[in-house]
């Protein structure tokens, strides 16, 4: 087949299109490669300006809060070390700061200003300190910024030091962000919007155009999509000027928010056609003014404007944007200013006072008892529309805590005293001593119409009372401490009465039943939870001895109080805390409960055993005693789940559970008289990383002996211990590891109701035991006693020294085993430094972890303080500080005077698993000194410096 070939030809648009399509690529190829090398210079020349900040805020301060971040900043002035970045970078209260250059040279950043509406600040560093880098200054021009243009985000993103985001201005008008109620939030200023994704990290980094010139400011974003928020410069460069030239910035308000608002919603809201003619003839490009959107209670301007009033002109000059309403303002701090306003279609004058932002800027704190106090802000009175007037809680600390008065609050009354300022806050606590009890009339900032009431204790003794102000000449935040007050007068011994019952088991037991509140001033020995309620047993009256469980009083280190009867509270004292069982002793002073008719507690000799009745003695949260007759359900073996952070934890123990049981948070178990045959306790434990407690019985001979030795003298050694955690295995498994028949009758002779042996779990790291048992070891009888219960195990370990027959590999083995010795001193001694606290490694790590008594623990690290931001970890042990193996406190000290004078220190880290780690820390003895506190056994806990010398 042939086929004939046609003729073909282009369309003549076709080509047409393809010449001037080739011309057009031939031109632009040149052009975009040119483009592309106009970034790349713009880039470049930012980048080294550009530094990457870390922030510490080691205290909470009006919408900040302690904590360390990663942010972005620029330099503006090469000359005199000047670098601008977002006032949330900047911080409104104490800041620590350095700032890294492209080629990772550190310099040390002073914070130099904040501004008290918009997000912007700046730092200043010593040109002079640089020795490898020699910054260039970006030059900020806000009239270059329009709608189109193309610009780069040069900044920190993500903490990865040097990251280039690009993106479109879309929006020259977008309202400020909101981050949120109780945050900073800047108002009275359009945002610019594009889509480029910034997060965490950019904050404070320049927007740039192809010019390299700084168009904008980075400050914000949404998180749920790309887009991102920048800050005008119009006001920043006013205030750089300012701050480049030696002169005071000043900032005037009338507390009031204003809303840009459209020609057609200003035409609802009643602007004449005169004034809109007027406006628009002199701004063509304008689409709106500015209105009175909301106002600040018992402000410069409330009882004036309201909301809805459009704003014309002040001082006879017309006011069509932000930025002439500012600059108005600035140059008028208290100035009568005229105002001209349109309210429903009526042209009013208004005269109105110019206040200084300044006096509503709070630039001072106190800090007593571990709280943060300071005025309230502009910032939060306007985020939840009350007067700026009170003491506000930035951080509520120990002392006000522990009366739920926490941050957010604002404090109006102290003992009796109106309080609208931290001058008159100060002038008062001053006068309040340690362990006095003062009234505290306050509201939450989120329903401030709800008036709450609370009695405070004041604490002296747990945390240094001080008074600090902001210096920004040095960029520090100095403190000066509170002259020391007397402790507070002994009570006075009072009298309550228990209530009655027809329940002869209540009525027994209602004068030998108590409360216990423990509150604890830090976190120590991996114990999170620092307020605690529960139970208490009177044993001993005379001497004032209460029993209570570990899941009331954890450790030694803390506030008891002990309530009788519901009415009566008085101070107490932490004996000391089993080591091994779920119970610890603390102590009152008789004097002070007066007549009140109490007895000391009845035990039973009976054992309780499955079927039996009991009576369920116990306390309600509201203090109510309650008697339930129950039955015994089981006596089985406790087994609580291994905490992720090493505590105490209940081993080697049977607890009795119920048929039924009321919610107590602790008692009794008793038969129909009243006498004890077990104590109803509750037991603290970690599963999932969540807190939890579970109430069951525990027999009371298993504290018997202790209580008989109690009642008789103290001595620093309770108990000894095999150092073994143990369980019950059935003995059917037990034959299958190799246990053979006669030692098997052995067993069921010995007991024949269980019918198991015990089994080794854990040894304690560093023990004798360590050296002789192993996981999964059964142990049969100890120096020849067939054992089968925990309680037999722990009667016979009184001994210094064992003979334990077990079965290990089907073998039959005989040890030799010396017991370890505990005592019930718990934890003496803390120490305090670059914001961790550092104690003895507490046994549950060797029982828990199987790690030896090798360094120091940490224990807690406060957020905004070295130790966080270097990567010092809860849970970690410190071992070698600065080249020298750290083995104890003294030893640790001791190193502390040999470094005192270094500014950057090398610490060995262990984590739980074994890791090894070396760290350098940078240290601020400004806000974070160290401190030792000690028990001295006389005088109790007491605070100390550690000086340099």
């Amino acid at each position: 087949m042939r086929f004939k070939l046609m003729n073909f030809r282009l369309p003549a648009f076709r080509f047409e299109f393809f010449i001037p399509l080739l011309s057009l690529l031939a031109v632009t190829t040149p052009l975009h490669a040119s483009e592309e090398l106009r970034w790349q210079q713009a880039i470049d020349h930012a980048a080294q300006a550009v530094l990457a900040i870390r922030v510490d805020a080691p205290r909470s301060f009006d919408t900040g809060i302690n904590n360390s971040v990663q942010a972005t900043g620029f330099v503006v002035d090469a000359e005199q070390g000047i670098v601008l970045t977002n006032r949330h970078v900047v911080q409104p209260g104490p800041t620590v700061a350095k700032g890294v250059f492209l080629n990772r040279e550190e310099i040390k950043l002073i914070p130099i200003y904040r501004d008290p509406i918009h997000d912007f600040g700046f730092f200043k560093y010593d040109p002079k300190a640089l020795t490898y880098n020699k910054p260039v200054a970006l030059g900020l021009m806000p009239e270059a910024v329009q709608r189109g243009r193309e610009i780069k985000v040069v900044g920190n993103d993500g903490g990865e030091q040097l990251s280039i985001l690009s993106g479109t201005i879309a929006r020259l008008d977008r309202p400020a962000p909101l981050y949120g109620r109780g945050n900073f939030n800047d108002f009275n200023t359009f945002y610019i919007q594009a889509a480029s994704s910034t997060s965490g990290g950019s904050s404070g980094a320049p927007v740039i155009d192809i010019e390299g010139n700084v168009i904008a400011l980075n400050a914000g974003a949404n998180m749920r999509n790309a887009a991102s928020f920048y800050l005008p410069l119009d006001r920043v460069v006013h205030a750089f000027k300012r701050i480049r030239d030696g002169i005071e910035i000043t900032r005037g308000t009338l507390q009031t928010t204003f809303k840009y608002q459209p020609y057609d919603e200003l035409k609802r809201l009643g602007l004449s056609d005169e004034n809109e003619a007027l406006v628009r003839a002199q701004d063509p490009a304008a689409v709106g003014l500015l209105t009175v959107a909301y106002l600040v209670p018992e402000g410069p301007a409330d009882g004036l404007f309201e909301a809805g009033d459009i704003l014309l002109k002040i001082n006879d000059e017309w006011v069509r944007h932000f930025i002439s309403l500012e600059a108005m303002l600035d140059r008028h701090v208290n100035d009568d200013i005229s105002v001209v306003i349109e309210r429903a279609g009526k042209q009013l004058t208004l005269m109105l006072k110019v206040q200084d932002l300044d006096e509503i800027t709070p630039s001072r704190y106190i800090d007593v008892g571990g709280a943060i106090l300071h005025d309230l802000s502009y910032q939060q009175a306007r985020s939840f529309n009350i007067p700026v007037s009170g003491l506000y809680v930035a951080y509520g600390g120990y002392m006000l805590s522990n009366e739920l008065i926490g941050r957010g609050s604002v404090i109006t009354s102290i003992a009796g005293h109106e309080v609208n300022t931290v001058d008159e806050a100060e002038a008062v606590l001053q006068t309040i001593s340690d362990g006095e009890r003062f009234s505290v009339h306050f509201f939450q900032l989120v329903n401030s119409r709800q008036k709450m009431q609370r009695v405070v204790t004041m604490d002296r003794r747990w945390f240094p009372a001080s008074s600090c102000y902001r210096d920004d000449v040095k960029g520090l935040w100095p403190c000066e401490e509170w002259p020391a007050k007397t402790l507070v007068s002994k009570p006075q011994p009072s009298t309550t009465r228990f209530v009655t019952s027809e329940t002869p088991a209540l009525q027994r037991m209602v004068q030998s039943l108590v409360r216990v509140n423990f509150d604890m001033p830090y976190v120590v020995e991996g114990i999170t939870e620092t307020r605690y309620t529960g139970a208490g047993l009177l044993i001993d009256i005379e001497r004032g001895w209460v029993l209570v469980d570990r899941d009331t009083v954890p450790t030694t280190l803390g506030d008891v109080t002990i309530i009788f009867a519901g009415s009566l509270e008085v101070p107490g004292h932490v004996e000391f805390v089993h080591p091994q069982h779920n119970f610890a002793m603390v102590s009152y002073d008789p004097t002070l409960i007066g007549d009140t008719p109490v007895r000391n507690v009845t035990f039973s000799d009976e054992p309780l055993a499955p079927g039996d009745d009991v009576w369920l003695i116990g306390s309600k949260m509201n203090h109510k005693l309650i008697s339930h007759k129950t039955t015994v359900a089981e006596i089985d073996m406790l087994s609580l789940p291994l905490p992720s952070v090493p505590r105490y934890r209940a081993t080697n123990l049977e607890v009795i559970s119920l048929t039924s049981q009321a919610n107590t948070v602790g008692g009794v178990l008793t038969d129909k008289d009243g006498a004890v045959q077990a104590l109803w306790s509750s037991f603290g434990y970690q599963r999932n990383n969540k807190f939890g407690s579970m109430v069951v019985g525990v027999p009371v001979e298993v504290v018997l002996d202790q209580l008989r030795w109690q009642q008789q003298a103290l001595s620093s050694a309770i108990t000894r211990t095999m150092a073994s955690e143990l369980n019950f295995v059935p003995l059917n498994e037990a034959r299958k590891r190799g246990l053979d028949n006669e030692w098997a009758l052995t067993m069921e002779a010995h007991d024949s109701e269980t019918r198991h042996v015990l089994q080794v779990i854990r040894v304690a790291a560093g023990s004798p035991a360590a050296a002789v048992l192993e996981g999964g070891d059964l142990i049969l009888a100890i120096d020849g006693h067939v054992v089968t219960t925990f309680l037999e195990v722990e009667r016979a370990a009184q001994q210094a020294a064992l003979k334990v027959t077990l079965l290990r590999g089907g073998e039959i083995l005989e040890v030799n085993l010396q017991t370890v010795p505990l005592d019930g001193v718990g934890l003496k001694r803390f120490v305090s430094w670059a914001g961790a606290i550092f104690h003895r490694q507490q046994r549950e790590i060797a029982a828990q972890r199987g790690w030896d008594d090798d360094g120091l623990y940490v224990s807690w690290i406060w957020k905004g303080s070295p130790a966080a931001h270097y990567g010092v970890y809860p849970t970690g042990r410190l071992t070698e500080l600065e080249g020298v193996a750290i083995r104890d406190l003294d030893g640790f000290v001791t190193r502390l005077h040999e470094i005192a004078g270094l500014a950057s220190v090398r610490v060995k880290m262990i984590s739980l698993n074994g890791k090894e780690t070396m760290l350098t820390l940078k240290l601020d003895n400004q806000y974070w000194p160290p401190f030792e506190l000690r028990d001295d056994g006389e005088h109790g806990w007491q605070r100390a410096g550690i000086s340099p010398e």
